[in-house]
This record gives structure tokens, sequence and C-alpha cells, in this order.
């Protein structure tokens, strides 16, 4: 039985979609084009790989076999290309790596630049998504690994540690808190805080964090999207940001910002590499990916690394 890679792409695309017009906008074909790969497909299986009569699609169980089956052939056949492009170039190609925002702003930038003074023929993409989309994105292969911040292992995919963060305690020089070397439990309730939107992963870990600690309810100054937001909310004064520490330490280090101490109240998470476990991985991927765990867990130290 042959299955040509443009098919399989195409059922993977429906697969994941669940929709025949998504996927055919997604691999830019007809929708009339798409549904004749799949018919072609089901004809060589013998049987039907959808159920079409809920919306969305599902699979029957033979479609579910076949899933796992074309992505392990598109993994292989994307490393065989990467891994012949090295044997012509040495380490070259692209690299995707995915990231939460804050890990793509603050950690990873100087630690690109090192990897790519070292590789000249290397591109990397790196894409900011959040905790669920990353977790999603690698299980696709769509990136080839991914940087988060999270209290808890992700599920589904493969995980390691990189290092544990502290998460401060920040206020503006200004603040009525800031002159405060540790500030008692009790007063944390009457604190108004800067938080992240309500729902988002990282809002999601801090109130998981402050519920242990036997604090299910705050006061909340003000909320904004993105950490840099809240960072910059904190510097005028108007309450506590919560932030990992490679977002804030320069600010601390300048006096921009003040770090406050809260007795019983210490809180940290994990900065993970998360990989998809089925993915074939490159020499080019490991290398970017070695070089990125030693930036990260402090083995190797950049050039841009702050005096």
């Amino acid at each position: 039985m042959h299955f040509s890679s443009d098919s399989l792409q195409t059922f993977v695309a429906v697969a994941e979609e669940r929709s025949f017009s998504l996927a055919a906008k997604k691999l830019h074909k007809s929708q009339s084009s798409v549904s004749s790969q799949v018919n072609l497909l089901e004809e060589q299986c013998g049987t039907k790989l959808f159920d079409r009569s809920p919306r969305p699609l599902r699979l029957t169980q033979a479609g579910v076999l076949l899933l796992t089956f074309a992505k392990d052939v598109m993994y292989r056949a994307q490393a065989l290309n990467a891994s012949l492009a090295e044997l012509k170039e040495g380490i070259a190609g692209e690299v995707k790596i995915g990231a939460i925002a804050s890990i793509a702003t603050f950690l990873l930038p100087p630690i690109v630049r090192g990897i790519l003074d070292r590789f000249k023929n290397l591109r990397i993409t790196v894409s900011a998504q959040n905790v669920s989309q990353l977790c999603e994105s690698v299980r696709r292969g769509e990136i080839d690994f991914a940087i988060l911040l999270s209290d808890q292992e992700p599920s589904g995919v493969s995980a390691r540690v990189l290092r544990t963060e502290s998460l401060f305690f920040v206020v503006a020089p200004d603040h009525v808190s800031a002159s405060q070397r540790q500030m008692r439990m009790e007063r944390v309730r009457n604190t108004r805080f800067i938080m992240g939107q309500e729902g988002s992963s990282y809002t999601k870990m801090l109130d998981r964090m402050l519920q242990k600690k036997g604090i299910s309810r705050y006061e909340v100054a003000a909320r904004i999207s993105t950490l840099e937001g809240m960072k910059e909310i904190a510097r005028t004064g108007i309450g506590v940001g919560i932030l990992p520490q490679y977002i804030v330490e320069r600010e601390i280090r300048t006096k921009a910002l003040r770090r406050i101490q809260i007795k019983g109240l210490e809180l940290c998470a994990n900065i993970y590499l998360v990989e998809n476990v089925l993915s074939v991985e490159t020499r080019t991927v490991v290398a970017v990916r070695n070089l990125i765990i030693n930036y990260i867990s402090g083995r190797l130290r950049h050039d841009c690394d702050p005096e």
C-alpha cells in the first residue's frame, strides 16, 4: 500500500483542524482537492477515516491509527531532509523554538545571539504562545521544542526542569511598602496587587501558589495581559507585582524597583524544556537545544549577561 507524503500531510491537517474547509485554508488548497485526497486514502485503506456526521469531524478507529503513522512519517521525512542538509553545511537550517512571551522577550534574545554567533548557517525562529498552546504545538510537531514557566509539570509531552525561578514581590521605590525589609503575611490580604488577566496561565499559577499559602482572596489594583506590562505598572507605584526574577533583576539592581520580602510567602516556579517524545531530532536541533539548556541552567554564560 502506497501513501504519498502530500496525501498524508493533507490527512493530518484535516484530523488536526477537524474540518475540510479549515484544513484547506491551512494548506492553501481548494476544499475539493483536500476532500479528493482524503477520499483516495479511504479507498486505499478500505475503510472510512472520518465520521462525517458530527460537527466537527471525528476520527474513526482506523483514522486514529493512520494519524499516528502519518505523523511519524512526516517527522522522519523532516528529520531526513534536515540531516541531509547538515551533511553539506554542518549545523544549519532552521530550528523552531516556542516560549512563553516573557521568556521569549527577556531570556532568549541574548542566548539566541550567542548561538547564531557560533553557527553562521543557522536560522532560529522563536514563537511566543501561552503554556497550553506551546504544549499543543510541540505535540503537533509545529515547533522543535518549547521553554515555559510553570509550577506544574506539563502533561502529554516530555518535560525537564532547567532551573527553579524565584518569583519576586516588587514595588516602586516610593511605594508605602518599599521601606519595609519584611512584610507580615497578615498584611498581604490588604495589599493591592498588579495581576495578569483572569484565566491566563500565569494568573492561574499565582492563584494556585497563593492558595497553597492560605491566601484565597486578595485585592487587585490593576490587571494587564503581559508580564512586562505588570512590571511597568508596578513602577508607577500603584501596587505590588509578583514577577519572575529574570524579568525584574535589572530594575532591582538599578533600584527602579524594590523587592519586598513577605515572611512565610516565598514563591518559585520551574523553567521547563518541553519536547515531543515521538520526534526524531536532527543534529542541529540537538546542538541548539543543548546550548539553550546549558545557558538557562547556568552551565554556560553568554556574552550579553549583565555585569
